[in-house]
């Protein structure tokens, strides 16, 4: 079973380097860097801090380039993925998944009978002492699916089987599935102030 990490970054180094230390030993990251169209009206043309650095000195395959949005982004990653790839795994930068539970992940994807799997997280509030519950306990990540050559979109992230359905429709675990198999991943979304408040501009002018 040949497992691939698709990810795409902008301005991610503040937690970049520990996502890749969590996920390399399971599968070879590819990544696409660069600014969607939003940031782009604001100036950016690549991200300006140090993402681009830990990319190359973790030698992780990167398209760089600037996106209309993150579907074309993250379909410019997937375009590093070897054809003869299992499944593709889409990581976000601010998050980390123990060796425990991406063990039990490759281990529920060998068995040969799951197309898709997502999950729930462990979301920190203001730091590492609080977990956020509410909308956030319930909210369903879809993380896991058979490989395509494409992806329908990227929120949430979409790959069609060959009958045209999302791999979510078939054979599908979901976070309720995952969670009572004690699985799920450990993510920053609302410890770093500048991500806080980069994400809410940006969501905000999406309509949310």
């Amino acid at each position: 079973m040949k497992l691939a990490f698709v990810m795409i970054v902008f301005q991610s180094d503040y937690v970049l380097e520990p996502c890749l230390r969590s996920a390399l030993p399971f599968g070879k990251i590819y990544a696409a860097e660069g600014p969607v169209r939003f940031w782009q009206q604001r100036g950016y043309t690549r991200s300006t801090d140090g993402t681009l650095a830990i990319l190359n000195r973790w030698n992780i395959p990167t398209v760089s380039g600037r996106w209309e949005e993150k579907t074309e982004q993250a379909n410019a990653a997937l375009s590093l993925v070897p054809r003869d790839t299992d499944f593709v795994f889409c990581l976000d930068s601010d998050e980390i998944w123990d060796a425990r539970t991406l063990a039990h992940i490759t281990n529920v994807l060998e068995r040969g009978d799951v197309d898709s799997m997502s999950f729930r997280a462990y979301s920190f509030y203001g730091g590492f002492d609080y977990i956020m519950g509410g909308f956030e306990e319930n909210f369903e990540v879809h993380r896991v699916m058979r490989y395509g050559q494409h992806f329908e979109t990227h929120r949430p992230p979409t790959i069609n089987a060959p009958d045209g359905r999302p791999w979510r429709e078939h054979r599908h675990l979901d976070h309720d599935a995952t969670d009572a198999m004690g699985m799920r991943f450990y993510h920053y979304s609302y410890v770093f102030p500048s991500q806080m408040d980069m994400t809410a501009k940006y969501y905000e002018a999406l309509g949310g």
